[in-house]
């Protein structure tokens, strides 16, 4: 299995609240996990699921309850490969979020933002084989204000399925391989604007330090084990141009990942798991439980 290593990092966001909007932060790095750089299109389908527990600072000197937070996702993938320096990768998400409260549920789900991801490749220093070398894509994309957001209230602001901005989003995918082994570096800057409410989410850097390793079982049958790091801050909120003083979705984490890919033919199955190792997220109000994805890609070869 000649596969060409590589992988795209998106920023997937997914904004949102409680009472002065403290809730799990769901703005969260998204890795499509090791893929064939070149010859290949591919279709997917991915499951995504983020944990949070909130807290809520004391309100006139009183204890005030907190809550617990979950985000999922199910998306729908594109990629095609125009060139062999060039392709363009879709996401369509479908979000359903929820927050259980002492005294209520909150839900909230429909079509999410979709993103549209540009990928060039600038660097190729590897033979004709992958197996050895290293190659550099940086990548630019959109991600466009698709999904619901209606402001009802400000507690509802994080839970809803889109942001109602439209983002830039800039990145960095470096590869190293050298035989069985191999090193990733994944990068991505969000930059997020107001929408229309004149709300506007922190801007967002993420970064993946990983390892990998492939175990061929066959010419056909490969099983790709990667571990490692990944950092993520958020910027502060703002509403009309000021700092949000009662937004906490600003901070910081750093996550241990764990991933398997496993390929079959023209078949992957990926599963991802990220786990809180450093976070101070809202001030410290917000943690993060658990983050992980499964998704399941079908490869389409590309015509000569």
């Amino acid at each position: 299995m000649r596969y060409l290593i590589s992988s795209v990092l998106l920023l997937s966001v997914i904004g949102k609240a409680f009472a002065c909007d403290i809730c799990g932060c769901a703005s969260n790095p998204v890795s499509m996990g090791i893929l064939p750089q070149n010859g290949y299109h591919f279709v997917g389908l991915r499951y995504g699921l983020r944990t949070f527990s909130s807290e809520h600072p004391p309100s006139f000197g009183m204890a005030v309850p907190g809550s617990s937070e979950s985000f999922q996702t199910a998306e729908l993938m594109f990629r095609y490969q125009f060139s062999k320096r060039l392709r363009v990768m879709a996401i369509l998400p479908y979000v359903s979020n929820t927050q259980q409260r002492e005294d209520s549920t909150v839900h909230f789900s429909g079509p999410g933002d979709i993103s549209v991801l540009a990928s060039v490749l600038v660097v190729d220093k590897s033979d004709s084989l992958g197996t050895h070398g290293h190659k550099w894509f940086v990548n630019g994309g959109v991600k466009f204000a698709t999904g619901d957001y209606r402001y009802r209230e400000v507690m509802d602001r994080n839970l809803m399925p889109g942001s109602g901005s439209y983002d830039f989003i800039v990145g960095s995918n470096y590869t190293y391989s050298a035989g069985k082994n191999g090193f990733m570096n994944e990068s991505s800057f969000s930059l997020r604007t107001r929408n229309s409410l004149g709300f506007r989410y922190g801007n967002a850097f993420l970064t993946n330090f990983s390892y990998f390793r492939k175990i061929s079982f066959s010419s056909v049958t490969m099983l790709i084990p990667q571990a490692g790091v990944s950092y993520t801050a958020f910027g502060a909120d703002t509403q009309n141009g000021e700092v949000y003083a009662d937004s906490y979705n600003n901070g910081s984490a750093l996550s241990g990942l764990v991933s398997l890919n496993f390929y079959r033919k023209n078949w992957i199955v990926q599963s991802t798991v990220y786990l809180p190792l450093i976070q101070n997220l809202g001030g410290g109000y917000v943690d993060s439980r658990f983050s992980g994805s499964i998704s399941l890609v079908y490869l389409i070869k590309k015509r000569t």
